[in-house]
């Protein structure tokens, strides 16, 4: 099954094949990722990142506690035990895979060389709740930053020599 996210009116949404949505991320521009938001059926739920921790509240509860290695890029979804890493490819970006390695999803931006706002998540198993396919993408865009600042770094380091 495929579902499409997109950017509008400042928040990433979610829609299911029949076009209903089924969650939104807002992330403050400012903020560099260290709040955000994820809501699901008029449910808000609070993400603060703070360096390499990431935690997701429901009120002051954590229900998620998500780890990125530094080294890699992969955040491992603790609770759930399920990994978001980063695709080499041309075609995916990032992939949601459980304890045993198995691709649950599969994400990438609709244009491959431009980023428009536009993404397809395909999932491998349609068994996956609307939060873990909403932390999922969270980890795209978030993975997807941190990209983009690199090449900037590099691009910056490059030209100084």
């Amino acid at each position: 099954m495929e579902i499409k996210a997109k950017f509008e009116n400042g928040t990433f949404n979610a829609y299911n094949s029949k076009g209903e949505i089924i969650g939104k991320i807002k992330i403050d521009p400012s903020a560099n990722f260290n709040e955000s938001e994820i809501t699901i059926n008029d449910k808000t739920y609070k993400i603060t990142r703070d360096k390499w921790e990431t935690t997701i509240l429901d009120n002051d509860n954590k229900i998620y506690h998500l780890k990125t290695n530094s080294f890699s890029g992969n955040t491992e979804i603790k609770e759930l035990n399920k990994k978001i890493k980063g695709v080499w490819g041309l075609k995916w970006g990032t992939q949601l895979t459980d304890e045993d390695g198995e691709t649950l999803l599969k994400i990438r931006n609709e244009k491959k060389s431009i980023n428009n706002g536009h993404y397809v998540i395909e999932l491998e198993n349609e068994n996956l709740s609307p939060m873990e396919i909403l932390i999922s993408l969270y980890g795209h865009l978030y993975g997807s930053s941190l990209k983009q600042k690199g090449v900037l770094m590099g691009i910056i380091a490059g030209s100084a020599m």
